[in-house]
């Protein structure tokens, strides 16, 4: 039963969007957890990517909400600053980098391409709110030294700008283009997804933009918006010169509301179509992008949050489906969660070779919307607000300075499912 239910699948890309039951779901992955360095102060939606051995991390929020029980690691603010763990002696720590040229803020757009880092966009809470600069990070040859090596110097560079101003969409890049999609505007009174916030660019969460590296001075272009629905937090990656979205979430107006995406795309570059996916075996929506694949085949989708709607492709909504993952236990002084934790910790896969979700190693804690970086055969995952947990003994709080390190083992899954 189990192997007919999924025969259909791996014959082509699926013309139906329904989900494979939850309970059917295979483990493709097994992580085994460790902790990485922590990072030098608590933060949230922090961005940036991989240049040589240095992981690099830019921006970020932190709530200052549990600084009364560790003393200077939850202060309150947007950051400008920059951190590098050196992947081949982590047991230094995060280096200090120069701090990131724009406004502080958190929620960027970023990704590592050619041995540099791009970031654009992000919000804050002062004005114009939201971004549309950008800025590119690397390493040239100089007399000063920095943290790599003697004679080197980390430089920001300004970059063109985006079309508009956006914060927590998808990312992602095919050889030197880059490519980001959706997101969403904001003016400290509200999230705008369906449009921008003045209600002049229609369906803002569906738009798709390419940018080449290669040619900067052509600034970006804009491409086919994604027929499903407008969306922030979208699992965004590419395989195979193919680009994926996998779910999200959509903020709507009168009164405001937060809901579910579970929609799910594949984006073709080279012919210029979107073909749709199966929907999200379970309605949480709302993950990382960029370097989130794993053997070139599996995408890293960490947590997920559920909410009790879901928006649909045509405007109309639904009730949520599926049972999320918890670990439950939360700060019992927690200013916003009460009564327990409203997180999640499970970890979807999707598998771009058979069409297949999966699951795998959940996480020790419940978080929403971790940054994820998939390095070789390791994963890292930076997380986005959590209701505080003990890990090893040691407590991280609501915006946490904690680290998660996978090892990242693929398991022998399809033999038991297509024998």
């Amino acid at each position: 039963m189990f192997i007919m239910a999924f025969t259909h699948i791996v014959q082509g890309m699926s013309a139906s969007p329904v989900p494979q039951p939850q309970e059917t779901l295979p483990q493709m992955l097994k992580f085994t957890w460790s902790r990485a360095p922590n990072m030098p102060q608590g933060m949230q939606d922090n961005d940036g990517g991989v240049i040589g051995n240095w992981l690099i991390l830019a921006g970020g929020f932190c709530g200052g909400y549990d600084d009364d029980w560790k003393p200077g690691k939850y202060p309150r603010g947007f950051l400008k600053k920059v951190w590098g763990l050196d992947l081949t002696n982590e047991e230094k720590g995060w280096i200090e980098f120069p701090d990131f040229p724009g406004i502080a803020r958190q929620e960027m757009f970023g990704i590592s391409v050619n041995n540099a880092i791009y970031l654009w966009g992000g919000l804050s809470y002062t004005e114009p709110y939201a971004f549309d600069d950008g800025y590119k990070l690397s390493l040239t040859k100089s007399r000063e030294s920095g943290p790599s090596q003697q004679g080197d110097k980390w430089v920001w560079e300004e970059l063109p700008k985006l079309p508009w101003r956006a914060a927590a969409g998808g990312i992602c890049a095919v050889e030197s283009k880059i490519y980001i999609f959706g997101g969403h505007d904001y003016d400290l009174e509200n999230i705008y997804t369906l449009t921008d916030r003045t209600g002049t660019i229609k369906r803002f969460g569906a738009c798709l933009l390419v940018f080449d590296t290669e040619n900067p001075e052509v600034g970006w272009k804009e491409l086919a918006q994604c027929p499903g629905t407008p969306r922030h937090q979208g699992g965004m990656a590419a395989v195979d010169g193919k680009i994926y979205v996998i779910g999200g979430a959509c903020h709507t107006a009168g009164p405001p509301a937060q809901h579910s995406v579970v929609d799910s795309w594949r984006y073709d570059p080279q012919i210029g179509e979107w073909t749709r996916l199966r929907d999200l075996p379970v309605s949480c929506g709302g993950f990382s992008s960029g370097n989130i694949v794993y053997k070139n085949r599996y995408i890293l989708l960490a947590c997920g949050y559920q909410h009790p709607t879901i928006l649909n492709p045509a405007g109309t909504m639904r009730e949520k489906y599926g049972t999320p993952s918890q670990v439950v236990e939360t700060w019992e002084r927690h200013p916003r969660l009460k009564g327990g934790s409203k997180y999640f910790n499970h970890f979807w896969l999707y598998d771009a070779k058979t069409n297949l979700y999966g699951i795998a190693t959940k996480l020790p804690y419940d978080d929403h919307v971790p940054g994820t970086h998939v390095i070789k055969d390791t994963v890292y995952l930076f997380p986005g607000e959590t209701g505080g947990f003990v890990y090893e003994g040691e407590y991280y709080g609501h915006h946490p300075e904690f680290v998660l390190k996978g090892k990242i083992e693929e398991l022998d899954w399809e033999k038991k499912i297509f024998c």
